[in-house]
Parts: structure tokens; sequence; C-alpha cells
């Protein structure tokens, strides 16, 4: 170690020194709620997902020339764990309807979607809601005792979960996304509230369980 620390103080670097290791690599960097490690120029980092450590799906890009990070860090694919449950949830019920289970993901969206968010929750949480409307509307059945309240609820749910992630302080996670599933994006946001809307209407043939 002596050696070593004296070859560190001794040889100044020179023009004609080899490249460092440093000049080949895009510095260490925590950036997007993640640590990115040094990284080969024209190589891609993968981390694990700031919002799912089980999942290694945030990427960035060292770029070549000149050596340093592209744009930002991708984490378009990172969904959370809280996300992914909802999910889950939805698949159940389209496999086998279950009016308990859609009311869970109405309460639930409404926590979750307030919370921190990346580019895939926000984009997961639109399909959620866009999946909750679409159930109540195939398994409406005529009766305002059982379905006015249902579809009370999931109106609440959409109204105030499109709310949370379109407020200012998500801005960072529909940066996360391209362009073209920010638009996607956004669509299903506005016809799970028109749609669910529409389905308020049509209970209000029995107005005092909606007011």
């Amino acid at each position: 170690s002596s050696s070593t620390s004296q070859q560190q103080t001794t040889h100044a670097p020179t023009p004609e020194a080899p490249v460092t290791i440093s000049e080949l690599h895009c510095p260490p960097v925590f950036r997007r709620n993640a640590s990115w490690p040094a990284t080969l120029a024209g190589d891609i980092a993968y981390v694990e997902c700031p919002n799912n450590p089980r999942v290694k799906a945030a990427f960035w890009q060292c770029g070549l020339d000149p050596v340093r990070w592209r744009g930002k860090p991708n984490v378009s694919q990172c969904v959370s764990q809280k996300v992914g449950r909802l999910q889950q949830k939805m698949q159940e019920v389209a496999r086998s309807y279950s009016q308990l289970i859609v009311e869970e993901v109405a309460q639930d969206i409404m926590i979750v979607s307030d919370e921190e968010t990346f580019g895939g929750d926000v984009h997961e949480l639109a399909e959620v809601m866009s999946a909750m409307v679409e159930t109540v509307d195939k398994n409406l059945e005529g009766n305002p005792e059982v379905e006015t309240p249902l579809v009370k609820k999931v109106n609440e749910a959409v109204m105030i979960a499109g709310s949370n992630v379109l407020a200012e302080r998500q801005a960072a996670s529909w940066q996360d996304m391209a362009q073209a599933d920010q638009a996607q994006t956004a669509t299903r946001l506005v016809s799970s509230v028109e749609g669910s809307a529409f389905q308020v209407a049509k209970t209000m043939n029995n107005p005092e369980t909606i007011i």
C-alpha cells in the first residue's frame, strides 16, 4: 500500500499517460431516486426500480461521444408493488366478477395514487381505472339497490385518483414517460372519467342513493 501511495504522489499525470477509468465511464450519480453506477461508454446501466426493488427495470445509457449520461433515466417500466396488486385484483375480476374486489380496488386506488409515483405507476393506474369502469359497465344488472352504491364508489375513486395523478407534484412521473405514452395515459384517464360519469347519469333514476 505504501508503494501505491508513493506512485500516486510522485507520478503526476502527463499528456502521454493512459486514459483513466473515469474518462471511459459515465460517473456514478444519484438520479430519479436511484443510484447509478459508473458505466462504460456505450453501455446501458440497469438498476432496481426505485419504487420496486424486486424489479431491475430502470435503465440509462452512457453515451460514447461525448462520454456522458444520455438524457434522463428511464423508469417508465417501473411499477410499484402496491400498483401491481391493484392490477392483479382487476385481473381476478376479469376472470370472475366480484363486486367486493372492485370496491376494494376503488378504495385502495385513491390512497395509492396519492403517494409518490413513477412513470410506470401512472400508466398502470390509468389502466386500472379504465378496467374498473369497464367492469362495472359490463356487470350492471338493472338492480339500483346494488349497482347505484357501486357506481358511486367507482366514480369517486376515478375522480380522486385521476386528480391525484394529474397533480403538480406528480409532474416528474409524467416526464418519465415518452410522449406517446403520455398521450395514451391521458386518453385513458379522460375516457375513465367520462365513462364513470355516464354510469352515474344512468342511475339518476334512483337519486336518493347517489346524493
